[in-house]
């Protein structure tokens, strides 16, 4: 990335009065962005000057939509991807190595490019893939200025922790720990949670109840589904109507369809109320008894400080039901499974009654307004002749994984072998006589029997080496047949095994330096030619495969042989020689003689190895 745009400011000079502060945040839900306003909001009362800027555009296009839309598509249309994916990206450390990288690729120039306009004195991300794209920038010393990483999850850290970023806040302390061991001592600080300063501020159910227009008497429950409006919201609300006399408030976000077939279903219900999006979470939380949400997230930080019960219902996979299970485990929240899970805990926290505020312990926490503007560097720029080795090993590993993918495939020899003539195998020899090339392919047990019975008729031909034992062979040779090595179909690993295989054949049949083998019928690898082009094999393929089974049509059935064609019969076992017979005699009866492989070659003049001229 030598082109990137450098940003670099004297970030271990003293700390102006006045510091100016970049908030990258993620239109990803609504968690992300109502953070970064809240943070926002703070600093500039503190005296900052801030700036909130959408980290995902400045990724660039590509990123923005394949996460933002992509996650909005999986929410709506496939839910259940998010479990593989994030098994894949949480526990499968290459996987995860390889998408952090690619992210930097691409999105690190726009990223760089936007912060280099705004020149803060420190950079707050409250998106995890900012924050992985922010810490490498640091390490490699393009980002001059502290960055920082607003964590408002209680597990998949890995994906909100970075190394490279300087400090990490975090609003539950039993996570603290946990952070620290990836990021190294002194980069965690534990902060109340990054809400709206009105969610802390006292507020009686009573006096929110009135302001809302709900009825004081009823039992509230907030059934919400984030800035999406995603999960069973409609099923949650069933369910909590299912209680008798309560308040169920709907809150559909911006998931227009989800408010419509609210408002539509409970048109004729007085204890619905059907919200769309909303800024009225302080007072609604204040007034609830409980609170449904398919995650966490912001708005379980939102309940915690109203001191609203939050039971999760519904979860998608993937870290939603990670941190479900968290929130349980720390006795944050009741995690609900099914509606008879969720109608119990629904009603237990209605019948408690008192509700904790915890508004008072979080004020005695530090808030991550307050610490921002005074942070001093942490992360040391990795040394430039690391990275330079890091490349270049990035470099040969990726050239590596794509040449074994290349020698891999019979695609990529397919290809080479149609712009190069000489890679290409023999199918046909010029030669002066009409004679046809015949090699059949029979179980080793068989080959002597068929053999014996061609050798009756006068025939001779090549047969292919499964195996065959010294005896065998020395039989078949003894009847004026001939042998040839045959390469096995290629599997990703075993092509590597090549030249030994080939090696070993032609030492056991006595074969010349240069020698002829039958190749996989569905296309060799780049990988197998090569190797076995090294030990002197040339590929040979039959310009006509026949099987010899019952039932199988003569040779003469179809299209007209050529001189000098190679034609492969398939035999099961011995059972098959009268079809076998019958594919020689159909040769024969279009004027043309079957031979021995080698014989072919000598009446063309052809030494294995060559790469003679086709007809046309």
């Amino acid at each position: 990335m030598s082109s990137l745009p450098e940003h670099r400011l004297d970030a271990r000079g003293p700390a102006p009065a006045r510091r100016r502060v970049l908030i990258l945040s993620a239109d990803v839900g609504e968690g992300h962005d109502s953070a970064a306003r809240t943070l926002a909001a703070e600093l500039e009362a503190g005296g900052a000057e801030v700036t909130v800027r959408d980290g995902l555009a400045a990724l660039g296009r590509l990123l923005q939509h394949v996460i933002r839309d992509g996650s909005r598509l999986q929410f709506e249309r496939y839910p259940w991807m998010f479990g593989p994916v994030y098994v894949l990206l949480m526990h499968i450390a290459p996987v995860r190595w390889l998408a952090e990288r690619v992210l930097f690729w691409i999105g690190a120039r726009g990223l760089l490019r936007v912060i280099h306009e705004h020149e803060p004195d420190v950079v707050v991300s409250t998106y995890p893939g900012l924050t992985s794209v922010l810490g490498r920038l640091r390490r490699r010393g393009r980002l001059g200025v502290p960055a920082c990483s607003a964590i408002l999850d209680l597990t998949s850290f890995p994906f909100w922790t970075s190394r490279g970023v300087d400090h990490h806040f975090v609003m539950h302390a039993p996570s603290v720990p946990a952070i620290e061991r990836m990021v190294g001592e002194g980069g965690v600080r534990h902060v109340r949670p990054v809400v709206d300063r009105a969610f802390l501020e006292p507020r009686e159910l009573d006096d929110a109840r009135r302001a809302l227009g709900l009825s004081p008497d009823r039992p509230v429950v907030v059934v919400a589904g984030g800035g999406w409006g995603i999960g069973d919201v409609e099923g949650a609300v069933a369910v909590a109507l299912g209680l008798g006399e309560v308040c169920v408030v709907a809150v559909a976000g911006r998931n227009e369809a989800l408010r419509e077939r609210l408002a539509h279903a409970h048109a004729c219900d007085a204890r619905v109320r059907v919200l769309g999006f909303t800024d009225r979470m302080s007072d609604l939380l204040a007034a609830a008894d409980a609170l449904v949400h398919p995650g966490g997230g912001v708005t379980a930080l939102e309940a915690l400080a109203r001191g609203c019960a939050t039971v999760i219902y519904a979860p998608p996979p993937g870290h939603w039901r990670a941190n479900a299970r968290a929130m349980q485990r720390l006795g944050l929240a009741e995690v609900a499974g099914g509606p008879a899970a969720l109608r119990a805990a629904l009603k237990e926290a209605i019948e408690a009654g008192d509700r904790e505020r915890a508004a008072h312990r979080l004020l005695a926490l530090p808030s991550a307004a307050t610490l921002v503007p005074s942070l001093a560097p942490r992360v040391e720029r990795i040394a430039p002749w690391r990275l330079a080795a890091g490349r270049a090993t990035a470099t040969l590993a990726l050239t590596a994984v794509l040449a074994a993918g290349a020698l891999s495939t019979d695609e990529t020899y397919s290809v080479a072998a149609a712009r190069f003539d000489k890679l290409r195998p023999v199918r046909e020899l010029p030669v002066p006589e009409r004679l046809v090339g015949v090699i059949v392919q029979a179980p080793p047990q068989d080959v002597p029997a068929l053999a014996r019975g061609l050798a009756r008729e006068g025939r001779d031909v090549t047969f292919t080496d499964r195996a065959l034992d010294p005896a065998s062979i020395a039989a078949v040779r003894g009847l004026g047949d001939e042998v040839v090595p045959e390469l096995s179909s290629s599997e990703p690993s075993r092509w590597l095994s090549t030249r030994r295989v080939l090696r070993r054949e032609a030492r056991t049949l006595g074969l010349p330096r240069r020698f002829f083998y039958l190749a996989p019928r569905d296309g060799a690898t780049l990988g197998q030619y090569a190797l076995a082009r090294s030990v002197g094999g040339s590929p040979v393929v039959g310009a006509r495969t026949l099987r010899a089974g019952p039932g199988a049509a003569a040779a003469a059935g179809g299209p007209p042989l050529r001189p000098g064609e190679i034609v492969v019969v398939s035999a099961s076992s011995s059972a098959d020689a009268p079809g076998l017979e019958r594919h020689l005699e159909g040769i024969e009866r279009q004027r043309l003689a079957p031979v021995p492989l080698g014989r072919l070659a000598a009446a063309a003049g052809a030494a294995p190895g060559t790469a003679p001229a086709r007809r046309r």
